[in-house]
């Protein structure tokens, strides 16, 4: 199951990220998930990133309940986090001051706090650099997935002879006599 969800990302001038998202940990790992999701999308080890969930102020986050949530929140997550890198990306390429200016987004990557050209990682900067130069005292960043896997319009029928079509069956079964009960109790009340 996937529901809808949101996630915001900071990215801040001291090089730390912070992910923020209305959804829980209910014990299930979704912390160390999440972290793991923001970290790897930030170019950032685990410890420069701090996940913050479970309150009703952040971006709605999926509700625990059907293994979803690590589906539903892992991608705006992930979304909100590289749109806060390509707007860090897209400073130092519009930036005139070497070594990004001019090169195109697509030429550079996010590794360990820097970005830098993908063939040449000795051409980059780290995030801290480019923040600081720009006055700028964090980036921010807000993804939505609108994916929804829950089921719509009429059910679908279990395949023939497969337990959950028995299951559909007795449920059947005792829908009817439980309305026969009703009818039995009407007749004799």
């Amino acid at each position: 199951n996937r529901s809808a969800s949101t996630a915001k990302a900071t990215l801040f001038a001291d090089g730390h990220a912070e992910i923020l998202c209305g959804t829980q940990d209910i014990g299930t790992g979704t912390y160390t998930v999440m972290t793991q999701v923001a970290a790897d999308a930030f170019g950032l080890p685990p410890e420069k990133v701090k996940v913050k969930l479970g309150n009703s102020a952040y971006p709605k986050g999926a509700q625990s309940g059907g293994s979803q949530v690590s589906a539903s929140v892992g991608p705006p997550i992930r979304a909100a986090a590289l749109g806060a890198i390509s707007k860090l990306i897209n400073l130092a390429i519009i930036d005139n001051t070497p070594p990004l200016h001019g090169y195109k987004e697509k030429d550079i990557i996010a590794d360990n706090g820097s970005i830098h050209l993908k063939n040449d990682s000795n051409k980059g900067e780290t995030y801290s650099q480019i923040l600081n130069r720009k006055g700028l005292d964090k980036l921010e960043a807000q993804a939505k997935t609108n994916v929804s896997t829950r089921q719509q319009g009429p059910p679908t029928p279990a395949p023939a002879g497969s337990p959950e079509a028995k299951a559909e069956e007795e449920s059947k079964e005792n829908k009817a006599v439980q309305e026969d009960e009703k009818k039995i109790g009407r007749a004799h009340g």
